[in-house]
Formats: structure tokens, sequence, C-alpha cells
């Protein structure tokens, strides 16, 4: 499922001017996918259809009481499968977003 949902959120990307991208997620298997390429094929085309320049990877650990990742648990298990795709605000990493910018 966090494989599907970066793949939607670089798909989200494309045509959109931003220019850094932060992904957060409690996936070490995806961030080993991650790694040795596995996945560069299936968002390749979209980032090259995008503005992104940098993507920083952060990792959560899953299941550790990090509000966040809690609540992104929470909600991945009440979505339904397929539909329209919303994009959040993304409060919760401004900060994060802040330092990216200022480097």
């Amino acid at each position: 499922m966090e494989v599907e949902a970066v793949i939607a959120a670089f798909l989200g990307l494309e045509n959109k001017t931003h220019i850094h991208v932060i992904i957060l997620t409690d996936s070490e298997s995806m961030l080993r996918k991650v790694k040795i390429g596995m996945l560069r094929e299936a968002w390749q085309a979209s980032l090259g259809r995008s503005w992104v320049v940098s993507i920083l990877w952060i990792v959560s650990p899953g299941h550790a009481g990090v509000v966040g990742n809690e609540q992104a648990c929470r909600l991945a298990g009440s979505a339904p499968l397929g539909g329209e795709v919303i994009h959040d605000k993304a409060e919760g990493v401004k900060p994060f977003g802040n330092k990216q910018q200022n480097q």
C-alpha cells in the first residue's frame, strides 16, 4: 500500500512547480526497494514531467506512538480502494520543508 501511495504522490506532482519533495514512511521494505532501484520505473516518467529536483525520505518508526504516523495508519486502514486522491496541506511537515528550502 505504501508503494501505491508514493506512486500516487509522484503522479500528483506532474506539471506542478514543487521542486523539493518530502516523503515520510514507516515502510522499511519500500525504502529497501527504492534504494536498490526496484521502483524507479514506476515513477520515473512522472518525475520527468515535474519540476522536482530533490526527494527527502524520512523514516518514522512504525507503531511507536508517533502521532502523525499513527493517524496515517488509521486513515490508510479506513480508506476506500481506488477513487480520487486528496492531497493534504502537509501542516505537520512544514518545519522540514522550511529547512529544506533554506538549503
